[in-house]
């Protein structure tokens, strides 16, 4: 925890970067991987007088009942639902929210949805 502390990382990233630097054998980091599955860390980092972390994700507004996504497959489902590739349903499936927050959030990007019921394909 310390160590994450100092680079003002989490304790996972911490963790990956032990690994693939080989600083933790692999049945150190799948030991480590279980006390963080077990989210241990967060009372040791309180318990040790540690201050937080910036984390750009968590501070990352997302569409009302959705969850973090890859922005590839955001932008692709997004794409999809707005021109009509896929239904409402469908994209909203993809991105993990309501299909009445696709509208909302194509209107927070300045986007809307296309309407083509003259398709030739």
């Amino acid at each position: 925890m310390r160590l994450a502390d100092w680079y003002g990382v989490s304790a996972w990233v911490a963790l990956y970067a032990l690994a693939r630097e080989r600083f933790i054998r692999p049945a150190e980091r799948e030991a480590f991987e279980e006390r963080l599955q077990a989210r241990e860390h967060r009372a040791l980092r309180q318990e040790l007088g540690l201050g937080g972390y910036g984390d750009a994700l968590s501070e990352e507004q997302l569409p009302r009942g959705g969850q973090r996504m890859p922005s590839g497959l955001t932008e692709m489902a997004l794409r999809a639902y707005r021109f009509g590739v896929v239904p409402a349903d469908r994209a909203a499936a993809y991105l993990r929210t309501d299909e009445s927050e696709l509208g909302a959030e194509l209107e927070r990007r300045g986007l809307s949805h296309v309407e083509d019921d003259d398709r030739e394909y």
